[in-house]
């Protein structure tokens, strides 16, 4: 079973968890652990840690961030429409324009305005660190009550050594993040570009 510290990249298609450990991929199918090499990320997916009884869970607008980023780096170079986006993925196309006016922001997408405008990378797939958006769509990743400033309310927070435990999961989890970036997601993935490319079936 793979060590505390490992992040979990969830399909929603799919049952067993699919894991994330550096280079490798651990699959749990209910009957036990195994470790697998070279297994292309899923195209889909919400990153989700455990840690016992604790589920960390990326907020929606962190699903849409990366979801609408792996739409414009398949599509790259072309200018893609919201409405376009939103009704490829079957979202909320009010939630996605929320998304995608703070990647604006940082620079991570361009927006043309205008009747002919849309949407494009503002950097080149592989600058995209898939770390650096998660913490930037993401307003709050305390696992517990005791990471937020002057909301600790713990009987035992004086002598408690589990936070820094959770602290050494949080770091573990972004790590594996930072070690990838919108290029690792899209790069020779046909697949993915047979579902995301505007104009084809």
């Amino acid at each position: 079973m793979p060590e505390p510290g490992t992040a979990i990249a969830q399909t929603g298609k799919i049952s067993p968890e699919i894991i994330l450990h550096r280079e490798n991929m651990w699959i749990s199918d209910n009957q036990g652990w195994k470790c697998t090499l070279n297994i292309a990320l899923p195209s889909k997916m919400y990153i989700i840690y455990f840690f016992r009884n604790v589920a960390m869970r990326l907020n929606l607008q962190t699903d849409y961030a990366l979801r609408l980023l792996m739409h414009l780096a398949v599509n790259d170079g072309a200018l893609v429409t919201i409405t376009e986006v939103a009704e490829r993925y079957g979202i909320s196309k009010n939630h996605l324009m929320k998304v995608a006016h703070l990647l604006s922001k940082e620079g991570i997408i361009h927006t043309v305005r205008g009747r002919s405008g849309g949407l494009r990378l503002g950097l080149p797939s592989g600058d995209i660190n898939l770390g650096k958006v998660v913490r930037l769509m993401e307003a709050d990743l305390a696992l517990v009550e005791c990471f937020q400033e002057g909301e600790d309310r713990c009987a035992i927070a004086p002598a408690c050594r589990l936070k820094n435990v959770f602290n050494q999961v949080l770091d573990a989890f972004l790590a594996v993040l930072d070690q990838y970036t919108l290029e690792h997601l899209v790069s020779r993935n046909k697949a993915l570009r047979s579902l995301l490319l505007e104009g084809a079936a």
